[in-house]
């Protein structure tokens, strides 16, 4: 692919993808300037600069994961956090595919007694 293409229509590389080494408080801040949507750039050069500042620093900075957890969940936390995720949701899956009333151990669910009444 030529760059203008990759520019295009490919997602950025990931910083920490070429150089393990680059903290992850940069690799955000460097994904923030690169968002494809303006909106989702920081406003003003003033607000890159305190959030690389803050790198230096080694304070948080204002940029959130949350978008990038998204995109690639495994990049965001790590795979092995994501793991008991993914156990968790094939066992509430496996669960939803029981007959009502019925546990995911075979036994009868029992009702739930309400109270105030």
């Amino acid at each position: 692919m030529s760059i203008l293409s990759l520019v295009l229509h490919a997602a950025p590389v990931r910083p920490r993808e070429v150089v393990p080494a680059v903290p992850r408080a940069l690799e955000l801040v460097c994904l923030k300037c690169l968002e494809e949507d303006p909106a989702d750039r920081y406003p003003t050069a003033a607000e890159v600069s305190a959030d690389l500042g803050r790198v230096l620093a080694g304070e948080p900075v204002s940029v959130r994961a949350a978008k990038w957890a998204r995109r690639k969940p495994t990049a965001a936390v790590g795979p092995d956090a994501v793991e008991p995720v993914v156990q968790r949701r094939e066992q509430v899956r496996r669960q939803g595919d029981q007959p009502a009333g019925v546990t995911a151990g075979g036994g009868r669910a029992r009702p739930v007694p309400r109270s105030g009444r």
